[in-house]
């Protein structure tokens, strides 16, 4: 019984302790379960951030692209400018003019030009038919013009729709002073040809208004003239193209024809000169300062008056030494000394000759008396 009694008592503490073993065990496993699920869910909150963030800054980089991208496909063109589209660094023809405009971007530029006007020096110096040079000077007063390309057509086509390449884009003004004051030369060396230096000085007018016509109008005034509808009254001549030694007497007599074409040029928009399709501008108006004879020609002028002026005193010299010698009886030097005192009193003068009383001066003196 005994016996009995201890089994069942050690079998009741073996089951026991059997039961709080399997207890302990689940217990730990589920512990670990927990442990497990807290790490889990520790690594999806710390990774959950990080995926996030990339996501919003990829969002945002995508954002700035779009945005540069649409400002980098429209253009404003402030005044007073026009912009020349540029594919790849080449002319395509098409022009911006002032506002708003569109372009492909990272493909496209356009580059600015001003047409506000602009005033460069000009002048040039010719030969006369009388051998004299004469120099002009002035200013020559213009402004960039989007229209003129190497294609005629683009003058009456819109901005957007030219298909030429625009002509002032390679210009600058050195080229463009060099251009005009070329022509000028040019124009100016065969009038001088035909007239003298005087008659270019005297019609300073004329010659002004005759530059303005070549410059400005398509056709000058004097290569259009129509004798039947000349608005000046009893004008004679009969000719269309003027010959070149009636030119001073046409643009004196046509100024006011002149000037009336002149003004009307602005109205005509297609009209252009042969050297506004040159160089790509449109001339507002050459300025004539001064037409006077050249420097050179100024200095020769003054030597030739200063030996002339020389001849004269020494004639005027002589001739009262000549008055001295018959009225006081003097000899030939003392003759010129009293002559140079009566020119200039200041002058005392104690003359030693080598060549004797008279002198080489009195010697003359003396031939003039006849002696």
């Amino acid at each position: 019984m005994e016996y009995n009694i201890l089994s069942t008592s050690l079998r009741l503490k073996v089951g026991v302790l059997l039961k709080r073993r399997i207890i302990r065990l689940f217990d730990g496993r589920t512990v670990r379960s927990n442990l497990t699920s807290i790490n889990n869910n520790n690594q999806r909150a710390l990774s959950a951030p990080t995926k996030g963030n990339n996501m919003w800054f990829l969002i945002l980089i995508g954002i700035l692209a779009i945005l540069y991208l649409a400002l980098d496909s429209f253009v404003i063109i402030p005044g007073p400018n026009f912009g020349v589209h540029l594919r790849f660094g080449k002319r395509t023809g098409r022009i911006y003019e002032e506002g708003f405009g569109w372009k492909i971007p990272f493909i496209d530029t356009v580059q600015l030009f001003s047409t506000e006007l602009t005033t460069i020096p000009v002048g040039a110096e010719f030969t006369t038919t009388d051998k004299l040079q004469i120099s002009i000077k002035g200013t020559l007063q213009f402004r960039a013009d989007p229209r003129i390309s190497d294609d005629k057509r683009d003058i009456d086509e819109n901005a957007r729709d030219r298909k030429g390449k625009n002509t002032f884009f390679s210009m600058s003004e050195d080229i463009i002073k060099e251009g005009i004051e070329d022509a000028l030369k040019s124009l100016l060396g065969g009038l001088g040809g035909t007239y003298e230096g005087k008659q270019f000085i005297k019609n300073r007018q004329a010659l002004g208004d005759m530059i303005n016509s070549i410059l400005r109008l398509a056709i000058p005034l004097h290569l259009n003239h129509n004798p039947i509808t000349c608005g000046r009254p009893g004008c004679k001549l009969k000719e269309q193209k003027v010959s070149v030694s009636k030119l001073k007497n046409f643009y004196n007599t046509h100024w006011r024809e002149v000037q009336e074409s002149l003004k009307g040029e602005k109205n005509r928009t297609e009209e252009c000169s042969r050297y506004e399709l040159r160089y790509g501008i449109d001339i507002e108006t050459f300025a004539l300062a001064t037409v006077k004879f050249s420097q050179k020609t100024e200095e020769a002028f003054e030597t030739d008056q200063q030996a002339k002026a020389r001849e004269e005193a020494f004639e005027h010299k002589l001739s009262m030494a000549e008055k001295a010698k018959e009225r006081l009886g003097a000899n030939a030097q003392e003759a010129l000394d009293a002559a140079d005192v009566s020119l200039d009193p200041a002058v005392k003068k104690q003359v030693v000759s080598v060549q004797g009383p008279a002198g080489v001066l009195g010697g003359i003196v003396n031939k003039m008396g006849g002696q």
